[in-house]
């Protein structure tokens, strides 16, 4: 196993790990999105704002 094996695997662990990482955000995002406005009866782009954000915490911790 030579200096370019390695540096391939690492490069290709490397996509992996970034890859799974982006699906894995889309997804949280998607289920964010989807619970907020089916579920909760808002507008589904609203759970991106911090306004929203902000609601919340105030709702768990007064």
């Amino acid at each position: 196993m030579d200096s370019k094996d390695i540096v391939r695997k690492m490069g290709f662990f490397l996509l992996k790990f970034v890859g799974i990482l982006l699906i894995t955000t889309l997804v949280f995002v998607g289920g964010l999105m989807l619970g907020y406005g089916i579920l909760g009866g808002g507008e589904p782009t609203n759970i991106l704002k911090s306004e929203v954000w902000q609601q919340i915490y105030n709702y768990f911790i007064p």
